[in-house]
């Protein structure tokens, strides 16, 4: 194995020192218990960023229950045998080559795909209780490793679900570029997982419309709009709270158009 993973980095390396790091690394990995694998696991699907360890703990809680897997204890094994390193009062660095060790040691280990979904689960929540931009260096690492999570194609409901509130992070600190083409991504994703008139996709639809609407392409937003206006109206009423801000933000489209027609239509 060593043989093997030394020449997968020898690109990565010192010259001549391929087998002897990658030797050690798969030595020290073998060494940890199931916790500490887990930790690895974990930061294998992740970006190359510091991991707090209360989102560790979330992680941990949604697959084996309060209390089942103390993240102190799998962060103190992988730091005791050096494979990771503090970042701050309350992160862990894991460095890039033990995570490629990890990738090679399990492939499409089916343990790793179940941590990766509880980390997309455990990040989706912590978005949402950041409501306002004040808020955004509060989770400023979980972005980092969101944005990682959703980065190649969008597989789920929930990967979608995390990729939507990724997109509106963006959108708040006027990022509008990277907002838009990750919000075609969502509504694409959602659109193909879920059908046209699942809720998920309608608020993928009207947060890319807002998102045009920032961007002036205002008759993208008005397509979206009246999209999403007509299928609140049917499927949840003329007064229902997202009925009424379909119309609203349908309303200041019109109004940045400047056609009277068409917004004395809508109100």
């Amino acid at each position: 194995d060593a043989v093997e993973f030394g020449n997968l980095l020898k690109e990565s390396l010192p010259t001549g020192h391929g087998r002897s790091i990658s030797a050690t690394l798969l030595k020290s990995i073998r060494q940890l218990r199931p916790e500490g694998l887990d930790f690895l696991r974990l930061a294998s699907v992740l970006a190359v960023a510091p991991i707090q360890v209360t989102f560790l703990l979330e992680v941990f809680e949604l697959l084996d229950g309060p209390g089942k897997s103390p993240p102190a204890k799998a962060v103190n094994q992988v730091g005791a045998l050096t494979l990771c390193e503090r970042s701050g009062d309350d992160a862990r660095m894991v460095h890039t080559l033990v995570s490629r060790t990890m990738r090679f040691q399990f492939p499409d280990d089916e343990r790793t795909l179940t941590l990766r979904s509880a980390a997309v689960q455990a990040l989706t929540r912590r978005l949402q209780l950041v409501g306002h931009i004040g808020k955004h260096s509060k989770i400023a690492m979980d972005i980092a490793h969101a944005r990682h999570l959703v980065a190649s194609d969008l597989r789920t409901k929930e990967e979608a679900g995390l990729a939507l509130w990724v997109a509106r992070h963006d959108d708040e600190r006027e990022d509008y570029a990277s907002a838009r083409k990750l919000g075609e991504q969502v509504l694409e994703a959602c659109r193909r997982l879920l059908g046209e008139e699942h809720p998920l996709t309608l608020t993928a639809m009207g947060n890319l419309a807002v998102t045009l609407f920032e961007q002036r392409q205002l008759a993208g937003a008005r397509k979206l709009g009246e999209e999403v206006l007509a299928a609140s109206r049917r499927l949840l009423g003329e007064e229902h709270p997202h009925t009424l801000t379909a119309m609203s933000n349908l309303a200041h489209t019109l109004y940045a158009q400047t056609d009277w027609k068409d917004r004395k239509s809508v109100v």
